[in-house]
């Protein structure tokens, strides 16, 4: 599922990797992503959007036991709530999308 603002984004998602979408732009994210999962959040969130806000809200959408993978880098401080991370059982994994020679 991609969650996006883009409609280009959005379209070309779904016509050719065949991904179910939610727009972003029409509804807040929390709400999408609440009806989609039925309050449960995904098992795997990716962001690769280097938007702070985005990095620190998508841990609220991380289900029980899940994982959040931060593709992008931001240059800002993300803030995250310690005590809902550790009740959540998540799990935070890190990549810069790139190689060693880039």
């Amino acid at each position: 599922t991609l969650l996006d603002m883009s409609a280009e984004r959005l379209g070309f998602a779904a016509s050719e990797l065949g991904f179910a979408t939610l727009d972003g732009s029409r509804q807040s994210a929390t709400d999408l992503v609440r009806e989609a999962t039925n309050g449960e959040g995904f098992d795997v969130i990716f962001d690769a959007t280097g938007s702070t806000q985005s990095v620190q809200s998508a841990f609220a959408h991380v289900a029980h036991g899940g994982t959040l993978v931060l593709v992008s880098v931001v240059k800002d401080d993300i803030v995250f709530s310690d005590p809902e991370f550790h009740k959540r059982e998540m799990t935070l994994i890190g990549s810069r999308n790139a190689l060693r020679a880039d």
